[in-house]
């Protein structure tokens, strides 16, 4: 801190101003640690890269949304719900449902603006859902507004939903499994944001398919 000559007040020095920040983003990230506790412990965070966990303060406001024993569905339900009404989708997935597939092909089908990071396995999945069933509906206009892009990379480690109102961060338990039972859902700016670099980081790392061969 410095001292003012004249009216004998005390403000940051700039080196003060810095360690402010970096302790302010500390304590945050103690909050992220402790309140999802559970959550960290139990899931294998390697699928983050180095540079975001150290900016894990930005998930503070966010929350872990559990599956419970009345309502098996509850992160699937809320996750879907709030995908509907998207108009701008990143994702990353190393999953597949079927519920999935369809309503991407609805939004897309709405002229939502969707990027999609997928395994060879889960691409595949979704090619020969969307010759059977909702995707097949919206292919002309999905072709003609340009509106889909799709990125193969192995190895995923995390599934990340990032839109213009909301994340979902999704990890594979310990021992390998992925936890269908319980993500992190956030809708604070800062959270979105760092679920876009995340979404980024990924998508540096991948292949991009060509539209014709997509369908």
């Amino acid at each position: 801190v410095r001292k003012d000559a004249v009216t004998h007040s005390y403000s940051l020095t700039s080196i003060g101003s810095i360690y402010a920040v970096m302790l302010d983003q500390l304590l945050r990230a103690s909050n992220v640690l402790s309140e999802m506790e559970d959550f960290w412990l139990n899931h294998d965070i390697s699928g983050i890269p180095e540079h975001l966990l150290m900016g894990i303060s930005a998930l503070d406001n966010a929350s872990v949304v559990k599956a419970t024993p009345s309502n098996l569905g509850a992160v699937h339900g809320r996750y879907l719900e709030l995908l509907k009404s998207s108009r701008k989708v990143d994702g990353v997935s190393p999953i597949f449902h079927p519920d999935f597939a369809g309503t991407m092909a609805e939004i897309l089908g709405e002229g939502a603006l969707v990027r999609l990071i997928v395994t060879k396995e889960v691409l595949d999945r979704i090619r020969e859902q969307a010759r059977l069933r909702d995707l097949a509906r919206y292919a002309k206009r999905i072709i003609i507004n340009r509106n889909l892009e799709v990125f193969v990379r192995e190895g995923l480690k995390i599934a990340l939903t990032v839109t213009e109102n909301f994340l979902s961060l999704g990890l594979f338990t310990l021992d390998g499994a992925y936890d269908y039972s319980v993500d992190v859902m956030g809708s604070h700016p800062q959270s979105l944001e760092w679920g876009e670099r995340l979404f980024e980081y990924y998508r540096g790392n991948s292949e991009r398919i060509k539209f014709s061969s997509i369908f």
